[in-house]
């Protein structure tokens, strides 16, 4: 997707996207954009916001962006890894989970 369309009472706005899209997904009371080439970006209705250190994902292909139990942290899969974000840095979450 190029474009987000939001519904603002009987009007829809458009916001262009910092790059292609594949989905939008609520975690934890934020919206988090997958960008092709780009890494990950929170939406706040207005624009978009790269998420400081997802630049290198943007080379991956990024299936969903999960919450966890710890609210600070997010659960990212990808084709190749499954990773925990913590606000600064990276983890893989489990290496038997990545061999398959």
């Amino acid at each position: 997707f190029a474009y987000v369309y939001i519904l603002q009472g009987n009007k829809v706005k458009k916001v262009t996207t910092p790059s292609a899209i594949l989905f939008v997904q609520n975690v934890n009371e934020r919206y988090l954009v997958g960008a092709i080439g780009k890494g990950i970006y929170e939406f706040d209705g207005n624009k978009f916001s790269l998420i400081k250190g997802t630049e290198f994902l943007g080379k991956e292909s990024i299936r969903a962006v999960l919450p966890t139990p710890s609210a600070n942290k997010l659960l990212i899969c990808t084709d190749t890894n499954v990773l925990v974000y913590d606000g600064s840095s990276f983890e893989v979450f489990s290496g038997s989970l990545n061999q398959f």
